[in-house]
């Protein structure tokens, strides 16, 4: 059985399945920055697979999200609130939707 994850803002609640998986995950030197790299062309219409990343934080603040090609648009999103927080690993949640 494929895992749901509850969003609220989405359509029906969930979730969709996502059709793009990264072909890498790197993050820089000081672990403030993770990136997930997709493979060329990533279509109109496709999606990611819901990615997430688990750290040690206990308390998040406002942050952004920012997605970058041959632009970039940046959204509000949420991030550990102390910036020594670093990231324990990165999981990629594959058949969520």
């Amino acid at each position: 059985m494929v895992p749901s994850i509850a969003c609220a803002a989405c359509p029906g609640g969930f979730f969709g399945q996502g059709t793009q998986e990264p072909l890498t995950i790197d993050r820089d030197l000081v672990g403030g920055v993770e990136g997930f790299n997709f493979p060329l062309p990533v279509n109109p219409g496709e999606t990611s697979l819901v990615l997430l990343i688990q750290t040690n934080a206990t308390a998040y603040e406002t942050g952004s999200v920012s997605v970058i090609n041959s632009g970039s648009v940046t959204q509000t999103a949420f991030q550990p609130s102390v910036a020594t927080t670093l990231p324990n690993k990165i999981k990629n949640k594959n058949r969520c939707r």
